[in-house]
């Protein structure tokens, strides 16, 4: 059987335009739903597939009803939405590492990304943590990049709460 993958990666710009939105504000999970929806549309035109299984992002009954609505080739029972998939199906699993694995790449550059203009060498020998909110080299690696004028770069999420906090405590932007 063939095997493959794709990840649709959400950059900063697009998930702040969502979250930061005056009138309704999108949510994080309606974003990975819509990314996930993207992916299925490209596999579906492409590839007859046999089971497509999804790690929930929400409430599992109104996820799938949802996903049979757009796709109408795929049925109840070739579908599976539940929350935790990651621990139940090694396929959820395998994908979990592929987004992982693609976040660790774009953390990893991430540096190079934010080398330039104002931010030049700001962050120069500080790595970047792993980028969860509370881990600590994260948060060093964030106050070494933000700049007393312009903030953070735009490859940076502005919606991020760690974000609005320092830049507030620089007095650069109220939210």
């Amino acid at each position: 059987e063939d095997v493959g993958w794709a990840v649709h990666v959400l950059d900063a710009s697009e998930i702040d335009a969502s979250l930061l939105r005056k009138s309704e504000p999108y949510t994080m999970n309606w974003l990975g739903e819509d990314a996930t929806i993207r992916l299925l549309d490209i596999l579906l035109q492409k590839y007859a597939v046999a089971h497509v299984y999804i790690d929930a992002l929400g409430d599992n009954d109104t996820y799938k009803h949802k996903l049979l609505a757009i796709f109408p080739t795929l049925s109840s029972d070739t579908v599976t939405v539940e929350n935790q998939a990651d621990a139940k199906y090694s396929v959820v699993s395998a994908a979990s590492i592929f987004a992982k694995t693609t976040r660790d790449l774009v953390q990893a550059n991430c540096p190079a990304l934010v080398n330039t203009g104002c931010w030049q060498g700001r962050v120069e020998g500080v790595p970047p943590g792993s980028g969860y909110p509370a881990d600590e080299g994260t948060k060093d690696w964030l106050s070494a990049l933000i700049h007393s004028v312009e903030g953070f770069p735009p490859y940076i999420r502005h919606s991020w709460k760690n974000i609005r906090r320092l830049l507030h405590a620089k007095g650069l932007q109220k939210f």
